[in-house]
């Protein structure tokens, strides 16, 4: 119970420093001091047991990767990949498996930085819109 709370106030958190009433933090805020701790924070919750906590910290951290697509994420990305094999639910290995697309190859998601989504589920869907456009 204590990881969970943990993990929502860290979400909240983030969710306070947000831009634009949109769900994500600037860009600008993960710079590398604000980064490592995030990282850090993030892979607790990619622990949690609750379903949404995962889900918001797999949003994050493509949002992470997308702002700052330099360095490694090596202990994240092996636990997302870990959830998109491993999961019991089907749709939050989907979306694992979107956050290590973003996480493998950034510049492919590289223009969606600059939008202002408003919940992870709307950026999940343009991620997977722009693997569709990819593909083709």
């Amino acid at each position: 119970m204590k990881k969970v709370l943990t993990a929502l106030m860290l979400l909240a958190t983030t969710v306070a420093y947000s831009h634009n009433g949109g769900y994500f933090s600037e860009p600008a805020r993960y710079g590398d001091a604000e980064r490592s701790k995030a990282e850090r924070g993030y892979l607790h919750c990619l622990e949690a047991t609750n379903d949404g906590v995962v889900e918001s910290a797999l949003a994050h951290v493509a949002m992470m990767k997308l702002a700052v697509p330099a360095g490694g994420l090596e202990m994240i990305e092996s636990r997302v990949r870990e959830i998109s094999r491993t999961s019991p639910s089907p749709e939050l290995r989907y979306k694992a498996f979107l956050t290590d697309m973003v996480l493998t190859h950034p510049e492919t998601f590289a223009a969606l930085v600059t939008t202002g989504f408003e919940t992870p589920d709307a950026l999940f869907g343009a991620l997977a819109g722009r693997l569709v456009v990819t593909a083709r």
